[in-house]
């Protein structure tokens, strides 16, 4: 191919002089022209369509707002009238408890809540602001509105039947799954006292007591399938498991339009990050609960976040500068780590937009900072720490571990965010498993299933080793995983030289198999130990899948391309590949618009992917591409495929149908290792990775 350098230059929102394909516009040349050269610069200018920088005030609820106290010990201040139910944020109900039953580093924090879609005036409204008059016993000395801004961090993708089968095997050889659980005394029974509470923190419905994911559907299928894959990661087939699962609703809230509601039955579609912080700490008082009962008094608890918000958000720089839901969250966290709980994050995906697409997204970034010393857990506690902390023979000992997504061959999944690699990495490409009736679920991509089955994996280590404590759990899954050719890009202060040492690729099976090569031997460790199989790179094999019935009803779509390179303030530098027969490019949408997911507050939802049903078959340069809506209400569709070399966008203008077939030129998808399908609709880009390899 040729290949044309061009340099764009921005003043303001225009290219000046400038190459159209790479700045905004699409039409750089009439169908029948020739393509654009460097001889074209300067002969037009054209607007880069850009979203504004996001406003996290955007998503502050005037209907929820959290307040913190000046006296911690005394009942939460009521205001005079107004629409605002008052309760302590931390209260393990909806109904008040008094503040000396409430952790202390959590009970200054109040809640004043509304019906979600009730008009009130002012900001705050004046009903609260009162609160905030020393004159009274006990006030206020900060009022803030929660943010609507927690959201999952997996794609929905929505693939064929015969397909979904492959991709259930190919969980569960890269999660690491048994298939018959190496056991020590197996015909005893697994005791529930032996298994930790793994418990995913999501959008799916609360269910006690721990032990089976709901088998009731939820409006999300986000949660629904989180808690399957803990389930069916750390179960065999005979029904052996190192782990109960347990659910909490985090993300209750369902938006059509501009209006939000709640549904505790059925659950969300997004949260809060006050309401995330209230579904953690809900958890640590049921766990605490559930060690009162006979023999559970050494069970152990593993949560999973498999959420995230962005960092305009807060959860950087000083403590104090934080909004007070993200304090409130930070804290919760803090009060289940002091207790010995386990905390484990997605690294998060991709957000799209101008900005806040860098670094790891949060609670997840906050392995960054160093676990809460001794002092610091008997002041957040009212008492001292979990003893478990203090026999930890590891020097690593974050707040949360973060987890990051590859895909079969360690790569990075095509949305992962740019700095935002952690150093345990898990398999995350397309994961299907077994719901409690025998039904596929829906296939996620995302650090969402990376960071269940790094849960899923320290449960497991737990099951075989329950003396360990929490940094020793996390520190034999990083010391047998398999490392990958990419280095951490963030960790705690006490990392040392593992901060800066290479990302691992952790399973269950690696992890079992350590744990259970430590001394002592653990009481369910078998000598007899089958080593895991090794790592096998290789995509999964679906010659023998018939897609005749797809390719009969798909449109095909033949497109030869010249590349352009171009650069702008948005984009950055990023080859472009011009379509040979209208001169058309696309830009970066996916830079240019933000994601459903960073501002659900103003999305229908559930957001619908660009593309949630895209494969990719590198050996035939071609992509079939399935969609719920006509690909024609789509702009900007772009296939972005990253290699050794970079980045190429493709742009795919003339889309249309549900169902696509598309030849590209010939070695387009030769050395691929990611690729994904952007398109923009209503305002908001939407991208889903590509599987590849078939």
């Amino acid at each position: 191919m040729k290949t044309t350098k061009v340099s764009c230059f921005f003043t303001a929102a225009f290219c000046i002089p400038s190459l159209l394909v790479g700045c905004g516009a699409h039409q750089a040349e009439s169908a029948t022209g020739d393509l654009p050269t460097a001889d074209d610069i300067g002969s037009a200018s054209a607007a880069l369509t850009v979203d504004a920088p996001l406003d996290p005030t955007a998503a502050a609820t005037n209907w929820r707002w959290i307040g913190r106290k000046k006296y911690p010990a005394q009942p939460c201040p009521t205001p005079a009238g107004g629409p605002f139910a008052t309760r302590h944020l931390f209260a393990p109900t909806d109904d008040d408890v008094a503040a000396n039953t409430i952790p202390p580093a959590l009970r200054q924090f109040c809640l004043y809540q509304a019906s979600p879609n009730t008009s009130v005036a002012g900001t705050p409204p004046p009903v609260l602001s009162a609160l905030l008059t020393p004159a009274q016993n006990n006030y206020l000395l900060e009022l803030e509105r929660d943010h609507m801004a927690v959201a999952p961090v997996a794609r929905r993708i929505d693939i064929g039947r015969k397909v979904r089968g492959e991709y259930k095997d190919q969980l569960d050889e890269h999660s690491g799954r048994f298939k018959a659980l190496p056991l020590n005394n197996s015909l005893v029974p697994i005791d529930a006292a032996e298994q930790p509470r793994l418990a995913i923190i999501d959008t799916a419905a609360t269910y006690e007591p721990a032990g089976k994911p709901t088998r009731r559907r939820t409006n999300s299928p986000h949660g629904y399938g989180i808690a399957n894959l803990a389930e069916g990661t750390t179960c065999d087939d005979a029904g052996n498991c190192t782990a109960r699962v347990s659910t909490q609703l985090a993300m209750p809230l369902i938006a059509t339009g501009s209006t939000v509601r709640v549904n505790k039955n059925r659950g969300g579609f997004f949260g809060t990050i006050g309401w995330l912080a209230e579904a953690m700490r809900r958890e640590v008082v049921a766990w605490e609960d559930e060690k009162t009962m006979p023999g559970m008094s050494a069970s152990h608890l593993v949560l999973n976040l498999s959420i995230a918000w962005m960092p305009e958000y807060g959860g950087t720089g000083p403590l104090a500068s934080w909004p007070l839901d993200v304090r409130a969250a930070f804290w919760a966290i803090t009060d289940a780590h002091c207790r010995g709980a386990l905390v484990v994050a997605a690294a998060g995906n991709d957000s799209n937009g101008p900005s806040g697409t860098s670094g790891p997204s949060y609670p997840g970034g906050w392995e960054s900072i160093a676990a809460p010393t001794g002092a610091i857990c008997v002041a957040a506690l009212g008492g001292p720490a979990a003893p478990s902390l203090s026999t930890a023979a590891t020097s690593y000992k974050p707040l949360i571990y973060a987890v990051s997504g590859i895909d079969t061959s360690g790569n990075d999944l095509g949305n992962a965010r740019d700095g935002g690699r952690a150093r345990i990495s898990a398999f995350g490409d397309h994961a299907v498993t077994l719901d409690p009736r025998g039904k596929h679920t829906r296939a996620l991509t995302g650090t969402s299933v990376s960071s269940v089955l790094v849960a899923a994996a320290a449960s497991t280590v737990w099951f075989y080793q329950p003396d360990l404590s929490p940094y020793d759990v996390m520190d034999v899954i990083y010391g047998s995983g398999d490392a990958l050719g990419n280095n951490a890009d963030f960790c705690a202060p006490s990392g040392g030289a593992a901060c800066g040492g290479p990302s691992v690729r952790a399973t269950n099976c690696s992890a079992a198999w350590a744990a259970c090569a430590l001394t002592p031997l653990g009481p369910r460790c078998t000598k007899a130990f089958t080593p895991c199989a090794p790592w096998d790179k290789a995509a999964i094999d679906t010659s023998a899948i018939n897609f005749a019935n797809f390719d009969a009803r798909a449109g095909s779509f033949a497109y030869s391309y010249e590349t352009v390179t171009a650069s702008d303030p948005v984009c950055g530098a990023v080859d472009l590949a011009v379509e040979k027969s209208s001169g058309l490019a696309s830009e970066c949408p996916d830079q240019q618009y933000y994601g459903g997911a960073t501002r659900p507050w103003t999305m229908p939802q559930p957001e619908i992917d660009a593309c949630p049903n895209c494969y990719g078959f590198i050996d035939s340069d071609l992509l079939r591409l399935s969609n719920p809506s006509d690909f024609s209400t789509y702009s900007s569709s772009t296939l972005s495929i990253t290699n050794s070399y970079g980045t190429t966008n493709y742009s795919l203008s003339g889309l249309s149908g549900t169902d696509a077939s598309v030849t590209l030129d010939s070695g387009a998808l030769t050395g691929a290792t990611s690729a994904t399908f952007t398109g923009v609709d209503g305002g908001t880009s939407q991208t889903s990775s590509l599987y590849l390899g078939f």
